[in-house]
C-alpha cells in the first residue's frame, strides 16, 4: 500500500483523507510541520499532501526545505490548501507540486 504523510491542522481534513484514501493508501498525519519533519525523517512516503497555512510556518517554505534534503527531494507534494488565487497556484506548482487541490474540495478529486 502507498503511504501518505498528510499535513494539515485539521482532524476534519485528516478523517476525510483517511476515509476517501482508505482502499489503497495508508494516511498518517502530522498537525504541524515540526510534526511533519520528525515523521519524515524516522519514515519512508510515497507522497505528502500538505496544507500551505500551518500553525507553524507555510507549507511553501517547507517544500523548499524538502528539496533541499537529498532523502526527501524526490518526494512528491500536493498541496491541499483554503489558498486558490492563481499566484498560489502557480507557486504551488513552480515548486514542483504535482497537484494543487483548493478546500473545501470534492471528493472525487481523490479518486
Amino acid at each position: 500500500m502507498q503511504r501518505i504523510l498528510l499535513i494539515d491542522p485539521s482532524r476534519d481534513v485528516f478523517e476525510l483523507v483517511s476515509r476517501l484514501l482508505a482502499a489503497a493508501c495508508i494516511v498518517q498525519w502530522a498537525v504541524t510541520l515540526a510534526d511533519a519533519r520528525t515523521m519524515l525523517d524516522a519514515e519512508v512516503f510515497d507522497l505528502a499532501l500538505m496544507d500551505v497555512d500551518m500553525p507553524d510556518g507555510e507549507g511553501f517554505d517547507f517544500v523548499s526545505i524538502l528539496q533541499a534534503h537529498a532523502n526527501l527531494q524526490h518526494l512528491p507534494v500536493i498541496f491541499l490548501t483554503t489558498r486558490g488565487s492563481a499566484a498560489d497556484k502557480v507557486l504551488g506548482f513552480s515548486l514542483g507540486a504535482l497537484d494543487y487541490i483548493v478546500k473545501p474540495f470534492c471528493p472525487h478529486e481523490f479518486r
